[in-house]
């Protein structure tokens, strides 16, 4: 994992993370936004939660909400639109609201509530850390986060909003990439 990628994966979780959430059981989202793309980036994880690697995506329901974000793209797949091996899926996060996956090379995906989209996307905005640009061509409306080399492309469909973290290298190539990753995660959650 890069230095790059250290140093600024605790700032993106900062920002996702102070949006705050009514618990993991809330299943109400006006007003209680839930981490995106970012909560594995401070260590949590949950115990005994077996990687989730399967050859062809097929989500499943997360605690009776969201679908795994382990399963909404394969590993395969994530590592040939990266151009490089992503490693296991590990789940770290899954609620009635949230599910997040985070790869062995840093790489985060994660699903959400589309409910809890605007509140997310207004807490990144107001935060001047982070650059941030509408994005058009997948899902209902999206945006790239950008944190200087460590990007999160957000898109949000009908029913769920999801969201790939990454290191990158170069900023426009990167974002098509994202939108292809988001298109498919998206076409997997909504079913």
């Amino acid at each position: 994992m890069s230095r790059r990628w250290l140093a600024a994966a605790p700032i993106l979780a900062l920002a996702i993370l102070t949006a705050g959430c009514g618990g993991d059981g809330d299943d109400t989202a006006a007003g209680s936004p839930t981490p995106t793309a970012s909560t594995p980036a401070t260590g949590a994880s949950t115990p005994g939660t077996p990687a989730s690697t399967p050859s062809t995506p097929e989500p499943t329901g997360g605690a009776g909400g969201v679908p795994d974000a382990c399963t909404l793209i394969s590993s395969a797949k994530l590592s040939d639109l990266l151009g490089s091996d992503q490693g296991t899926g590990q789940q770290q996060s899954l609620t009635p609201q949230r599910s997040v996956c985070m790869y062995e090379s840093g790489t985060i995906t994660a699903v959400e509530i589309a409910a809890n989209y605007e509140a997310s996307r207004d807490l990144i905005a107001n935060d001047s850390s982070h650059v941030m640009s509408n994005v058009g061509g997948v899902g209902n409306e999206a945006f790239f986060d950008d944190v200087g080399g460590v990007g999160q492309l957000v898109a949000k469909g009908d029913r769920f909003f999801v969201a790939v973290t990454f290191v990158y290298e170069h900023r426009d190539s990167s974002i098509e990439t994202a939108k292809q990753i988001a298109a498919a995660m998206l076409a997997a959650a909504e079913g």
